[in-house]
């Protein structure tokens, strides 16, 4: 029998790969593979502290979020919180726009 699907809330990187296949006509090896080059390089980029700007889509930039007291929610005893890294993603262009026209409806 095939490999079940499990259910899901949102878009995989396989329905991802099944999209590309559809709209570019390519294998779909060659579409997974194409994705995840493209993932792998923003992670590179971005955990060498480099802003990635995909112009009509978004930008990817690196954040360090400074450390912090804070309070353990069980106890109320005050803990130190140790600075972190992240990323943010600002939408651009026509994925702003479609954002945008959900919002106002």
């Amino acid at each position: 029998m095939g490999k079940e699907k499990e259910p899901s809330n949102g878009v995989t990187k396989d329905d991802l790969a099944d999209a590309i296949v559809r709209d570019a006509g390519i294998k779909k090896d060659l579409a997974k593979k194409t994705i995840q080059s493209a993932f792998d390089y923003i992670i590179s980029a971005v955990t060498a502290e480099q802003t990635v700007t995909i112009s009509g889509f978004g930008v990817f930039k690196p954040v360090t979020r400074a450390a912090r007291e804070g309070r353990n929610p069980r106890t109320g005893e005050t803990i130190q919180i140790p600075e972190k890294y992240g990323v943010t993603f600002k939408p651009y262009g026509k994925f702003k726009e479609d954002m945008n026209a959900k919002a106002d409806k």
